[in-house]
């Protein structure tokens, strides 16, 4: 897909020709997503019988839902079918919920006093495909919160003028070919095949983190920078361009620096993912109070993540499992994780009300009881 250069002034971020919008295509491959497979196979009828009776176990008026997307449009969807798609999706949430932005998700939280039927919109990653439907949610007042990866951003935007530490320990983090050897001026040798890749990035936040002296040394030493880290992020968001959405609205809360697991990390690296991301996004959009775990599984935070998130001082935390409420976890919090499918109408109300979470709960007892009890070799 063509996007849009770097300096297009924000109303211009708005629809375009809808002429142009039609030929344009996303050719991403599908993705696996195996919940959504086993509902598929259950059928959308079972799926919206579960969410009548999911209401009536938790009442809908008592909820505080949360939807987390990461793409928008479905493999082969024209940009124009999707966008009308969604102008549908959003109207039915705007008249079903009470649609809250960050600060006002963020300022209920001490209380837990939410308006009836609460929502909050929740974009992970910062993808470019954002740029394409901030627009239809603007029709409808929905501002949704972006959560964004800083080595991610760092490396997409062009105009940084070198390589940041974040976006060097991004690059370090997801590179397939993880074989540097990195020696600096204090006679620190950093092998990452030998030593580890959790355990040497460990060595190099710490050695870096308040140095811009070693950071150099680092930078130099990555000679591979540019074609790696260009080809990994070239999808998402740059500065210039997050900065456009924050003007139309959105507000946006942080993915941690590298988009790493969190579960396995030292306490120093947990702290500079979680500092240093919310200290960039204040400094560049003046607040941020959110924060959700990458991949957001339940095994990615502990009762320490959650000590040092509210240490760097974090309101509230989100992962991705399927439920309501609050529970009194705030940095726990759960979320609806919309598909990256081109869903039909009812589909996704079905998934919005919580169709899928009884479903989803009894598979999980499953497995549990499945992995206590093995079937016997006879």
């Amino acid at each position: 897909m063509k996007y849009r250069p770097e300096n297009t002034p924000p109303e211009s971020l708005r629809a375009r020709d809808e002429t142009e919008l039609c030929s344009t295509q996303h050719a991403r491959p599908a993705k696996s997503f195996n919940d959504m497979h086993w509902l598929k196979q259950l059928g959308v009828r079972t799926i919206a019988t579960t969410g009548v009776q999911r209401l009536f176990m938790t009442p809908f008026e008592s909820q505080v839902t949360s939807l987390l997307f990461h793409r928008f449009f479905g493999p082969g969807e024209s940009v124009s079918c999707g966008r009308e798609r969604i102008r549908k999706m959003c109207g039915w949430l705007s008249q079903k919920f009470t649609v809250l932005n960050a600060d006002q998700f963020a300022d209920c939280l001490p209380t837990q006093e939410f308006p009836e039927r609460t929502l909050l919109i929740t974009i992970d990653d910062a993808h470019k495909e954002v740029l394409d439907v901030i627009d239809v949610f603007q029709q409808f007042g929905i501002s949704p919160v972006v959560f964004v990866p800083l080595g991610w951003i760092d490396s997409a935007s062009s105009q940084q003028p070198e390589p940041t530490l974040a976006a060097m320990v991004t690059l370090l983090e997801h590179s397939d070919d993880c074989h540097w050897k990195l020696e600096f001026s204090n006679g620190v040798c950093v092998d990452l095949k030998s030593q580890g890749r959790l355990s040497g990035i460990d060595t190099i936040v710490e050695l870096c983190a308040n140095s811009e002296g070693f950071t150099a040394e680092l930078r130099n030493q990555l000679t591979e920078f540019d074609a790696k880290s260009r080809d990994l992020t070239s999808e998402f968001c740059t500065w210039h361009e997050l900065q456009s959405l924050h003007q139309m609205g959105v507000s946006m809360g942080s993915h941690s620096v590298s988009h790493c697991r969190m579960a396995g990390h030292s306490a120093g690296r947990l702290r500079y993912e979680f500092e240093e991301s919310r200290r960039v996004l204040i400094q560049r959009f003046g607040t941020c109070r959110l924060f959700a775990y990458p991949y957001g599984t339940r095994d990615v935070h502990d009762a320490h993540t959650e000590k040092l998130l509210h240490a760097a001082g974090y309101d509230n935390a989100f992962l991705v499992h399927a439920g309501f409420g609050l529970n009194g976890k705030r940095f726990a919090l759960p979320r609806v994780d919309i598909p990256d499918l081109e869903l039909n109408d009812r589909l996704f109300r079905a998934l919005s009300v919580g169709a899928q979470i009884p479903l989803i709960h009894s598979k999980n007892v499953f497995r549990k009881e499945h992995r206590r009890h093995p079937k016997s070799d006879q």
